[in-house]
Protein backbone atom coordinates (compact mmCIF):
# COMPACT_ATOMS: atom_id res chain seq x y z
CA UNK A 1 0.00 0.00 0.00
CA UNK A 2 2.67 2.50 -1.03
CA UNK A 3 1.58 3.45 -4.01
CA UNK A 4 2.41 6.91 -4.83
CA UNK A 5 0.37 7.26 -7.98
CA UNK A 6 -2.68 6.62 -5.31
CA UNK A 7 -4.59 9.40 -4.03
CA UNK A 8 -7.08 7.06 -2.19
CA UNK A 9 -10.15 5.26 -2.62
CA UNK A 10 -14.14 5.77 -2.35
CA UNK A 11 -16.10 3.79 -0.20
CA UNK A 12 -18.85 3.31 -2.78
CA UNK A 13 -20.39 5.66 -5.19
CA UNK A 14 -24.04 6.56 -4.46
CA UNK A 15 -25.80 4.80 -2.39
CA UNK A 16 -29.30 3.58 -4.10
CA UNK A 17 -31.27 4.20 -0.43
CA UNK A 18 -29.54 8.30 -0.79
CA UNK A 19 -31.72 9.48 -3.64
CA UNK A 20 -34.16 11.17 -1.82
CA UNK A 21 -34.46 12.38 2.15
CA UNK A 22 -35.64 8.55 3.35
CA UNK A 23 -36.34 7.57 6.96
CA UNK A 24 -34.10 4.60 6.97
CA UNK A 25 -35.72 3.51 10.24
CA UNK A 26 -38.66 3.28 9.51
CA UNK A 27 -37.40 1.59 5.87
CA UNK A 28 -35.74 -0.69 8.68
CA UNK A 29 -38.79 -1.45 10.65
CA UNK A 30 -40.27 -2.23 6.95
CA UNK A 31 -38.11 -4.58 5.90
CA UNK A 32 -39.60 -8.23 5.58
CA UNK A 33 -35.92 -9.63 6.25
CA UNK A 34 -33.96 -10.14 9.45
CA UNK A 35 -31.51 -7.90 10.53
CA UNK A 36 -29.32 -6.55 12.85
CA UNK A 37 -29.69 -2.99 12.37
CA UNK A 38 -33.59 -3.57 13.40
CA UNK A 39 -32.21 -5.07 16.93
CA UNK A 40 -29.89 -1.92 17.09
CA UNK A 41 -32.83 0.05 16.21
CA UNK A 42 -35.37 -1.81 18.50
CA UNK A 43 -32.11 -0.71 21.30
CA UNK A 44 -31.92 3.02 20.30
CA UNK A 45 -35.58 3.02 20.83
CA UNK A 46 -35.27 1.78 24.36
CA UNK A 47 -32.26 3.67 25.52
CA UNK A 48 -34.68 6.90 24.32
CA UNK A 49 -37.93 5.80 26.47
CA UNK A 50 -35.66 4.18 29.60
CA UNK A 51 -36.37 0.73 28.43
CA UNK A 52 -40.42 1.32 28.88
CA UNK A 53 -42.42 0.44 26.11
CA UNK A 54 -45.62 1.23 27.67
CA UNK A 55 -43.89 5.00 27.24
CA UNK A 56 -43.26 4.48 23.55
CA UNK A 57 -46.33 3.14 22.52
CA UNK A 58 -48.35 5.74 24.16
CA UNK A 59 -46.14 8.41 22.82
CA UNK A 60 -46.45 6.65 19.12
CA UNK A 61 -50.12 5.96 20.16
CA UNK A 62 -48.74 2.03 19.09
CA UNK A 63 -50.20 -0.89 20.62
CA UNK A 64 -47.14 -2.37 21.80
CA UNK A 65 -46.83 -4.77 24.94
CA UNK A 66 -43.11 -5.28 24.65
CA UNK A 67 -40.01 -4.59 22.51
CA UNK A 68 -39.69 -8.06 20.57
CA UNK A 69 -42.81 -6.60 18.42
CA UNK A 70 -40.58 -3.94 17.01
CA UNK A 71 -38.57 -6.78 15.99
CA UNK A 72 -40.85 -9.30 14.04
CA UNK A 73 -40.32 -8.45 10.37
CA UNK A 74 -42.89 -6.51 7.97
CA UNK A 75 -44.06 -4.38 10.74
CA UNK A 76 -46.59 -1.94 9.24
CA UNK A 77 -45.85 1.63 9.58
CA UNK A 78 -47.96 3.30 7.59
CA UNK A 79 -50.32 4.01 10.55
CA UNK A 80 -47.76 5.48 13.11
CA UNK A 81 -47.84 8.76 13.82
CA UNK A 82 -45.47 11.55 13.94
CA UNK A 83 -44.06 11.24 16.78
CA UNK A 84 -43.23 7.68 15.62
CA UNK A 85 -41.48 8.43 12.36
CA UNK A 86 -39.69 11.73 13.85
CA UNK A 87 -38.18 8.73 16.29
CA UNK A 88 -37.16 6.30 13.60
CA UNK A 89 -35.93 9.21 11.32
CA UNK A 90 -33.55 10.69 14.37
CA UNK A 91 -31.83 7.12 13.59
CA UNK A 92 -30.94 7.38 9.78
CA UNK A 93 -27.90 9.61 11.09
CA UNK A 94 -27.01 6.24 13.52
CA UNK A 95 -27.19 4.21 10.50
CA UNK A 96 -25.31 6.62 8.03
CA UNK A 97 -22.36 7.02 10.66
CA UNK A 98 -22.33 3.26 11.04
CA UNK A 99 -22.00 2.81 7.24
CA UNK A 100 -19.41 4.86 6.54
CA UNK A 101 -17.50 3.87 10.11
CA UNK A 102 -16.86 0.30 9.23
CA UNK A 103 -15.57 0.13 5.79
CA UNK A 104 -13.60 3.24 6.75
CA UNK A 105 -11.48 2.14 9.88
CA UNK A 106 -11.32 -1.55 8.14
CA UNK A 107 -9.32 0.28 5.45
CA UNK A 108 -7.40 2.21 7.64
CA UNK A 109 -6.13 -0.50 9.11
CA UNK A 110 -4.78 -1.78 6.22
CA UNK A 111 -4.09 1.05 4.17
CA UNK A 112 -2.87 4.07 6.92
CA UNK A 113 -0.98 5.80 3.40
CA UNK A 114 -3.97 6.65 1.23
CA UNK A 115 -6.96 8.87 1.71
CA UNK A 116 -10.42 7.76 2.67
CA UNK A 117 -12.89 9.90 -0.13
CA UNK A 118 -15.98 9.39 0.95
CA UNK A 119 -18.91 7.76 -0.66
CA UNK A 120 -19.55 9.71 -3.78
CA UNK A 121 -23.47 10.71 -2.71
CA UNK A 122 -25.66 11.61 -5.91
CA UNK A 123 -26.59 14.85 -3.89
CA UNK A 124 -27.46 16.02 -0.60
CA UNK A 125 -30.65 15.21 0.11
CA UNK A 126 -30.56 15.52 4.02
CA UNK A 127 -27.98 16.81 6.31
CA UNK A 128 -27.24 13.17 7.39
CA UNK A 129 -25.94 12.51 4.64
CA UNK A 130 -22.94 14.31 6.64
CA UNK A 131 -22.96 11.59 9.61
CA UNK A 132 -19.92 9.37 9.60
CA UNK A 133 -17.78 12.45 8.03
CA UNK A 134 -15.59 12.37 10.67
CA UNK A 135 -14.00 8.55 9.49
CA UNK A 136 -13.56 10.34 5.83
CA UNK A 137 -10.21 12.14 4.72
CA UNK A 138 -12.37 13.96 1.39
CA UNK A 139 -16.23 14.28 1.03
CA UNK A 140 -17.32 13.24 -2.24
CA UNK A 141 -20.36 13.98 -4.22
CA UNK A 142 -21.13 14.04 -7.92
CA UNK A 143 -22.03 16.59 -9.80
CA UNK A 144 -23.04 16.94 -13.40
CA UNK A 145 -23.12 20.51 -13.94
CA UNK A 146 -21.59 22.37 -16.28
CA UNK A 147 -19.23 23.38 -13.61
CA UNK A 148 -19.29 23.41 -9.70
CA UNK A 149 -21.48 25.56 -7.88
CA UNK A 150 -18.73 27.53 -5.84
CA UNK A 151 -21.28 28.60 -2.67
CA UNK A 152 -22.47 24.81 -2.58
CA UNK A 153 -19.32 23.69 -2.12
CA UNK A 154 -18.54 25.66 0.50
CA UNK A 155 -21.70 24.97 2.19
CA UNK A 156 -20.65 21.06 2.08
CA UNK A 157 -17.55 21.50 3.24
CA UNK A 158 -18.47 23.72 5.68
CA UNK A 159 -21.26 21.12 6.96
CA UNK A 160 -19.18 18.34 6.61
CA UNK A 161 -15.84 20.04 8.16
CA UNK A 162 -13.71 18.45 5.46
CA UNK A 163 -12.93 19.15 1.89
CA UNK A 164 -14.68 18.81 -1.00
CA UNK A 165 -14.13 16.49 -3.85
CA UNK A 166 -16.10 15.75 -7.06
CA UNK A 167 -16.92 11.83 -7.40
CA UNK A 168 -18.71 12.11 -10.99
CA UNK A 169 -18.75 14.65 -13.87
CA UNK A 170 -18.94 14.64 -17.58
CA UNK A 171 -20.11 15.89 -20.93
CA UNK A 172 -20.72 13.79 -24.15
CA UNK A 173 -22.04 14.59 -28.22
CA UNK A 174 -23.85 12.54 -30.92
CA UNK A 175 -21.31 13.44 -33.48
CA UNK A 176 -19.52 9.96 -32.95
CA UNK A 177 -22.09 7.21 -33.66
CA UNK A 178 -23.83 6.89 -30.29
CA UNK A 179 -27.26 7.29 -29.27
CA UNK A 180 -27.17 9.43 -26.30
CA UNK A 181 -24.82 11.96 -25.44
CA UNK A 182 -24.79 12.37 -21.90
CA UNK A 183 -26.08 13.84 -18.42
CA UNK A 184 -24.89 17.01 -19.75
CA UNK A 185 -24.57 17.41 -23.64
CA UNK A 186 -22.57 19.43 -25.98
CA UNK A 187 -22.21 19.83 -29.40
CA UNK A 188 -19.21 17.47 -30.63
CA UNK A 189 -15.66 16.71 -29.20
CA UNK A 190 -14.31 19.77 -29.89
CA UNK A 191 -16.57 21.09 -27.16
CA UNK A 192 -16.35 18.16 -24.79
CA UNK A 193 -12.61 19.71 -24.24
CA UNK A 194 -13.66 23.20 -23.98
CA UNK A 195 -16.54 21.32 -21.38
CA UNK A 196 -13.13 19.59 -19.78
CA UNK A 197 -10.92 22.72 -19.01
CA UNK A 198 -14.06 24.82 -18.31
CA UNK A 199 -15.17 22.30 -15.48
CA UNK A 200 -11.83 21.96 -14.09
CA UNK A 201 -10.78 24.79 -13.88
CA UNK A 202 -13.88 26.37 -12.57
CA UNK A 203 -13.52 23.48 -10.12
CA UNK A 204 -9.72 24.41 -9.21
CA UNK A 205 -10.60 28.03 -8.63
CA UNK A 206 -12.75 26.97 -5.47
CA UNK A 207 -10.62 26.48 -2.17
CA UNK A 208 -12.79 23.99 -0.66
CA UNK A 209 -12.54 21.91 -3.27
CA UNK A 210 -9.51 19.27 -3.70
CA UNK A 211 -10.09 17.21 -7.01
CA UNK A 212 -12.98 16.37 -9.43
CA UNK A 213 -13.09 12.84 -11.23
CA UNK A 214 -14.07 12.77 -14.20
CA UNK A 215 -16.33 9.75 -15.24
CA UNK A 216 -15.64 8.08 -17.10
CA UNK A 217 -12.28 6.54 -19.30
CA UNK A 218 -13.95 4.47 -22.02
CA UNK A 219 -17.20 5.14 -24.19
CA UNK A 220 -20.15 3.05 -22.89
CA UNK A 221 -21.02 0.39 -25.56
CA UNK A 222 -23.34 1.03 -27.78
CA UNK A 223 -25.58 -1.61 -27.18
CA UNK A 224 -25.25 -0.06 -23.36
CA UNK A 225 -24.17 -1.44 -20.43
CA UNK A 226 -25.98 -3.26 -17.43
CA UNK A 227 -28.68 -0.33 -17.13
CA UNK A 228 -28.88 0.62 -20.95
CA UNK A 229 -26.68 4.12 -21.02
CA UNK A 230 -24.82 3.78 -23.99
CA UNK A 231 -23.03 7.50 -24.00
CA UNK A 232 -20.13 9.06 -25.09
CA UNK A 233 -18.12 10.12 -22.27
CA UNK A 234 -14.89 8.34 -22.59
CA UNK A 235 -11.63 9.67 -23.27
CA UNK A 236 -11.58 6.76 -25.87
CA UNK A 237 -13.68 5.12 -27.66
CA UNK A 238 -14.40 1.56 -27.13
CA UNK A 239 -11.69 0.66 -29.56
CA UNK A 240 -9.46 2.53 -27.11
CA UNK A 241 -9.06 5.07 -29.54
CA UNK A 242 -8.12 8.30 -28.48
CA UNK A 243 -11.24 11.35 -29.11
CA UNK A 244 -7.83 13.50 -29.48
CA UNK A 245 -9.96 16.76 -29.68
CA UNK A 246 -10.82 16.35 -25.84
CA UNK A 247 -7.24 14.12 -24.88
CA UNK A 248 -5.18 17.33 -26.30
CA UNK A 249 -7.28 19.74 -24.21
CA UNK A 250 -7.19 17.52 -21.23
CA UNK A 251 -3.51 17.55 -21.42
CA UNK A 252 -3.05 21.60 -21.69
CA UNK A 253 -5.35 22.07 -18.83
CA UNK A 254 -3.63 19.66 -16.66
CA UNK A 255 -0.09 21.58 -17.44
CA UNK A 256 -1.65 25.12 -16.47
CA UNK A 257 -4.02 23.77 -13.53
CA UNK A 258 -1.87 24.32 -10.68
CA UNK A 259 -1.33 28.10 -11.72
CA UNK A 260 -5.20 28.52 -11.77
CA UNK A 261 -5.29 26.35 -8.49
CA UNK A 262 -3.19 29.02 -7.01
CA UNK A 263 -4.77 32.10 -8.37
CA UNK A 264 -1.94 33.27 -10.40
CA UNK A 265 -4.43 32.43 -13.53
CA UNK A 266 -7.97 33.13 -13.50
CA UNK A 267 -10.24 30.36 -14.77
CA UNK A 268 -11.01 30.22 -18.34
CA UNK A 269 -14.70 31.99 -18.77
CA UNK A 270 -16.15 30.78 -21.84
CA UNK A 271 -18.76 28.04 -21.37
CA UNK A 272 -19.72 25.85 -24.13
CA UNK A 273 -22.89 25.67 -25.37
CA UNK A 274 -25.14 23.48 -23.73
CA UNK A 275 -26.94 20.86 -26.04
CA UNK A 276 -30.28 19.11 -25.17
CA UNK A 277 -30.06 15.79 -23.09
CA UNK A 278 -30.59 13.05 -25.77
CA UNK A 279 -30.90 8.76 -25.93
CA UNK A 280 -32.43 8.73 -22.25
CA UNK A 281 -35.58 6.31 -22.09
Amino acid sequence: MDDPYLIGYFLTNEPNWAFGDYNLGEMVLNCPHPLETRERLVQFLSARYDGDIGRLAARWDFSARSWDQLREPNLDTAGLNEHAKQDLADFTPVIIEEYVRVPAQAAKRVDTNHLCLGLRWAWIASDAFFAGSRYCDVFSINCYQMKPDATEIAKTSQAAGLPVMIGEFHAGALDVGLPANALRGVENQAARGDFYRYYVESAAAIPELVGAHYFQYGDQPVLGRFDGECLNIGLVDVCHKPYHEMTDVVMKTHHTLYDVCSGRVPPVKVQPQEMPREGFG
